[in-house]
């Protein structure tokens, strides 16, 4: 959703009603899907960059984040680009694509 100059993450009962914002960077967030607990967001954005990670040191590269449906600060899941991330819910893991 585009609200506030840039594109954050939002979520909001699926019956309907308000719309709670999650993120508030200034880079583009980016949503990718839920979490298998249901409790938090995993999305995309260039927020930082690792020193370790030199395979894609450019920003233009979008790290994977988290963050919880109840707000706070997002967390760094992966330094590596995962584009269209989604969690199976099976078992434990994690797909996505660079």
């Amino acid at each position: 959703m585009r609200n506030s100059g840039n594109f954050d993450i939002y979520v909001m009962p699926s019956s309907g009603g308000e719309a709670k914002r999650l993120t508030f960077h200034s880079s583009p967030d980016v949503p990718g899907s839920f979490m298998g607990d249901d409790k938090s967001v995993l999305f995309t954005s260039a927020r930082q960059d690792s020193a370790a990670n030199v395979q894609f040191p450019m920003s233009v590269f979008r790290e994977l984040h988290g963050i919880s449906v109840k707000g706070g600060e997002a967390a760094l899941v992966l330094t590596q680009p995962a584009i269209s991330a989604a969690v199976d819910l099976t078992c434990p893991r994690l797909v996505y694509h660079l």
